[in-house]
């Protein structure tokens, strides 16, 4: 793995998560709050995150162009997801 890859950089030694350093990663999380007008979908988000886990989201500015495609990518991912569940 290389010394400067996001992964050494989150839980190699003198990191992030080993320094408790506050740092700034896109990460997948489950977003459960309505953001961006989605809830119960998994979004990946630019978030502050330490030792002990997603600090917090970092905001992100989306239009509501963006907010329509959001929804109609989450809604492929829910109806993927519901269909692989139940066979």
């Amino acid at each position: 793995m290389a010394s400067g890859s996001p992964v050494n950089r989150v839980i190699g030694s003198d990191t992030s998560l080993d320094t408790d350093e506050n740092s700034v990663f896109t990460v997948s999380d489950l977003v459960g709050d309505d953001r961006y007008g989605q809830e119960d979908v998994c979004l990946s988000l630019p978030s502050i995150i330490n030792r002990n886990g997603i600090l917090r989201h970092i905001a992100v500015s989306v239009d509501e162009a963006e907010r329509g495609r959001l929804h109609a990518v989450a809604q492929v991912l829910k109806e993927t997801a519901r269909r692989t569940i139940d066979g």
